[in-house]
């Protein structure tokens, strides 16, 4: 099994493929892309794992190793998800 390089896939996570940008001729392979509609919805439910695999780490992970760490004086999971929201 020939299992392609992880550098390999998050590149092509953010740039078109040659399909999509004939669809769309304004954009070169070596852009960026400012849209996500333009990736497709499979590149956008990707992205959207790990924007949620990054948000619980930094969202409900640190709370509950700083609290664990100081035996249950440290942050709150609540008071963090509250400013999360309001920031």
């Amino acid at each position: 099994m020939n299992l392609l390089p992880l550098s390999s896939i998050i590149r092509g996570l953010c740039y078109l493929s040659d399909s999509e940008r004939k669809h769309d001729m304004k954009i070169t392979q070596q852009e960026p892309i400012y849209d996500a509609m333009k990736l497709g919805k499979g590149r956008m439910a990707i992205l959207g794992l790990q924007h949620m695999f990054a948000m619980f780490g930094a969202t409900i992970l640190v709370p509950i190793l700083v609290n664990s760490y100081f035996k249950g004086e440290g942050l709150s999971v609540q008071v963090t998800l509250f400013f999360s929201g309001i920031g």
